[in-house]
């Protein structure tokens, strides 16, 4: 699932950390980001900065539940 345009990062980033299961952020290049990483988290906040880099970027979480406790921060697949 995408990211809505705009969220707070910081909240964001706590529901991330909730999650029970790994978080990933995939961009269309095919990077993928560990969101749970601290490293991670750091280079998606200067990603925020430039809203291109994360235009078409998917939201992965590895455990279905998690999607829930992200919905606010989320788009549905179109």
């Amino acid at each position: 699932m995408r990211l809505k345009e705009s969220i707070d990062i910081v909240e964001f980033l706590q529901a991330v950390e909730q999650c029970d299961g790994a978080v990933f952020l995939q961009t269309s290049k095919g990077d993928i980001t560990n969101l749970k990483s601290l490293l991670s988290q750091y280079t998606f906040m200067a990603m925020m900065c430039n809203p291109d880099l994360l235009k078409d970027a998917q939201v992965i979480c590895i455990q279905e539940e998690d999607y829930r406790k992200l919905e606010k921060y989320l788009l549905a697949y179109e």
